[in-house]
């Protein structure tokens, strides 16, 4: 396979990763990121297997593989993202219904079988042109890069069934410079063609929002648009009404809504901003209002503008909200151009306070996710730098003397999300200096709870204006316990909970990550599986993906050894297997990282791994001369890399880690090619499926380390990973068994 075709089938498969991911976000939930990219490196492994196995066939005449496995690969990906949306992928009933097993079964090997066919592909070229294999190593890593960027432009232009076309049409055109037989390049053009006229209707999962609200009377939806933070749908219907946490005393009416759909879960609803809503001052995330006259305020995360509404209902002279969605502002945005006092922008709230000095009297944080996502634990392994102690303490900076912090969220049985807020909140505030007994209060509804933190402590007026309000509105004060406000007794607490209160931080930023190993029995005991699953679901989808890949990985692994097509060697399976979970810890590790300075996954992701790929190919390129200079070559970048990654966790600083990406990468792309040019070729499959399987496994794993010890621990372990590699890396050639 020449140079040209072997970039556009890395960059295709790059790109399928990315869509699929959001094909998954938009149908399931977000958290299905991590079974895909599994189960796309699941291919890579298995290929260098196959690769093992068949190693004689596919070098007897690579021609032929080079003119079908692209081919075939262009049209498995059209082919089985049809087949797929005909499986019914519900992980809900799994936990009911185990005779629902072989569909996901069916469904992961329909999404692994393009990998495989497109790896077979890039894995024989690696064979056939071992002592090129810096130069190929560097289009492989730069096409994966451009891939990358032509998955962020996908999900931000097209409709999500559009974008297997993009990655197929991407094959294509590796084909063009490939010389086969004319049946072998029109038989996926002809199935490109069939699909770009009848693309697949895609199975969004019952248990979103958007199909249980088509449900409703004369539902429709009347606008659509793509966006890289998902993909937005706006639904009318007559009986469409949304108001979170309503107070049972209102008597008014309740107009119908537009709602809007983000990845077909519920972001809030457009309402005309030219009328009064009176029911919106009937919801506890109206507390603030009633406590601070003519505020000026800050709204991190305004959505459909619902909470800039209401602020402006409650008195507000000025308003400035910010949204990480570009498409969601551009459909706001004009509602409230006439509006001098309202300022709304694309941008992270916290970011936005990091660079505005401004104080203001009220900073509200109002319910940002749908209640169904919230309800299952579908947001456990999202990185929310927004729910830290680190932000919060942030947000008291930059409010007034008697400015007020107000957070709002759905109240979850049994109780996690709204004790987690209270407990961060008692957090914060001691670590300002603030004392939470005289400076904290909340209240609660039937379905949401609303938390304010003053700055200084409530005034008596204040005192009676909540109360009235509470009153007024049949809601109930939340009771702060004294285990909570005792600094002492609040350890216990968090110890003794069966669910994990303890405050989210910059190093942990998983506010919606509840799950506690030592409450299994209660949990069991009170819930059951099916109980379990519901509460964390996210983080169970997490677990079964390892406990599947890793025996899994390890069997293909060892069976070219079992079959004695490969002398084991100790040092190499050390030496791959060491990169492979290093590269991917790295990754991982830097994504979460920069999460934060990005504002939202989706950026982050595009930017570690383009920089992460192309850099790394320009490290592989320069590794043949390296290794001829200096035969240590690999073993230095091996510790250099671990000395990167030791001062990126040490400066704690996203400037000087976005500085450091580029050198990083750049010898992250040395230790591979050099390995590999080292082996014998009855070796190479072997060792590229080490790497891949390795791979598969560290996805999950450095997820599970994040969340378990801290996104610190991820980076700790990248290092000692790639020291591994460095001590290892003195391996010698294997023979032939």
């Amino acid at each position: 396979m020449n140079l040209f075709s072997l970039g556009c089938l890395s960059a295709s498969l790059l790109a399928h990763q990315i869509f699929l991911m959001q094909i998954l976000s938009y149908t399931q939930w977000y958290h299905f990121a991590f079974m895909i990219m599994s189960i796309a490196l699941l291919g890579f492994g298995t290929s260098g297997t196959v690769l093992s196995l068949y190693q004689k066939r596919f070098l007897k005449k690579p021609e032929i593989s080079f003119s079908i496995l692209p081919g075939a690969t262009a049209i498995a990906i059209l082919v089985t993202h049809w087949l797929s949306q005909k499986v019914a992928l519900d992980p809900y009933l799994l936990f009911w219904q185990w005779k629902r097993l072989p569909y996901i079964i069916v469904y992961y090997l329909l999404t692994f079988f393009p990998f495989l066919l497109g790896a077979l592909a890039i894995g024989l070229t690696f064979l056939v042109g071992q002592r090129s294999i810096g130069k190929l190593y560097f289009v492989n890593l730069v096409g994966s890069g451009l891939g990358a960027m032509l998955g962020l432009w996908g999900v931000s232009e097209l409709r999500p069934e559009n974008l297997p076309l993009v990655s197929s049409g991407l094959v294509l055109l590796s084909l063009l410079p490939v010389k086969s037989p004319i049946p072998i390049k029109l038989t996926p053009l002809a199935v490109f063609i069939l699909y770009f006229f009848r693309p697949t209707t895609l199975h969004v999962s019952e248990y979103k929002s958007l199909p249980k609200t088509l449900l409703l009377p004369d539902a429709k939806i009347v606008a659509e648009k793509p966006s890289v933070t998902g993909f937005l749908q706006a639904v009318q219907s007559s009986a469409l009404r949304f108001a979170p946490g309503l107070s049972l005393s209102f008597r008014g009416n309740i107009p119908p809504q537009t709602g809007v759909f983000n990845n077909a879960e519920m972001a809030g609803s457009l309402l005309d901003t030219n009328e009064k809503h009176e029911f919106l001052s009937y919801s506890t995330e109206a507390l603030p209002y009633a406590l601070v006259p003519a505020p000026r305020v800050f709204v991190a995360g305004i959505g459909t503008g619902t909470e800039a509404l209401r602020a402006l209902q409650g008195g507000a002279r000025s308003v400035r909200g910010v949204e990480l969605s570009p498409a969601l502002v551009e459909w706001i945005s004009p509602k409230f151009a006439l509006n001098p006092n309202v300022a709304i922008s694309v941008g992270n709230a916290r970011s936005t306070l990091m660079q505005d000095l401004s104080e203001y009297d009220i900073i509200s944080i109002p319910i940002l996710e749908g209640f169904a996502s919230s309800a299952a634990g579908m947001s456990a392994l999202a990185e929310d730098y927004l729910f830290t102690v680190e932000s919060f303490r942030l947000m008291i900076q930059r409010l007034k003397e008697r400015g007020l912090l107000a957070i709002s969220s759905w109240l979850k049985m049994p109780e996690r999300s709204s004790l987690k807020i209270l407990t961060t909140l008692i957090e914060a505030a001691e670590a300002e200096g603030l004392p939470p007994d005289t400076n904290l209060r909340a209240i609660k509804s039937w379905g949401t709870m609303t938390a304010v933190l003053s700055k200084s402590p409530f005034s008596k007026a204040q005192l009676e204006a909540f109360e009235k309000f509470r009153d007024q509105m049949s809601f109930e004060s939340v009771s702060i316990s004294e285990e909570l406000l005792s600094f002492r007794e609040r350890a216990d607490f968090y110890r003794n909970h069966p669910f994990r209160v303890i405050p989210a931080t910059d190093n942990k930023p998983y506010f919606s990550h509840f799950f506690e190993w030592k409450s299994l029995p209660y949990l069991f005991k009170h819930f059951g599986v099916q109980g379990i699953a519901y509460f964390e679901l996210g983080f169970v989808i997490l677990l079964v993906t390892l406990a599947q890949v890793i025996p899994l990985s390890f069997a293909l692994i060892l069976f070219p050894v079992a079959a004695k097509l490969v002398r084991p060697s100790g040092k190499v399976l050390t030496y791959f297997g060491s990169l492979g979970l290093g590269f991917l810890f790295v990754e991982m590790g830097l994504i979460q990282n920069l999460v934060l300075f990005f504002g939202h996954p989706i950026y982050a992701v595009s930017v570690v791994i383009t920089s992460l790929l192309i850099f790394s190919g320009l490290g592989s390129l320069a590794s043949r001369a390296l290794y001829q200079r200096l035969p240590e070559a690999q073993k230095l970048a091996a510790y250099t890399i671990a000395t990167l990654l030791l001062a990126i966790l040490y400066l704690n600083s996203p400037l000087i880690t976005l500085v450091l990406i580029a050198p990083l990468a750049f010898f992250m792309g040395i230790p591979f090619p050099v390995g590999i040019s080292r082996l014998e070729n009855e070796v190479l499959p072997w060792a590229l499926s080490i790497n891949g399987f390795m791979s598969v496994i560290s996805t999950g794993l450095a997820t599970l380390v994040a969340v378990e010890w801290g996104i610190s621990w991820v980076f700790i372990g990248a290092a000692l990973l790639y020291g591994t590699a460095a001590l290892s890396s003195n391996f010698a050639k294997p023979q032939q068994a």
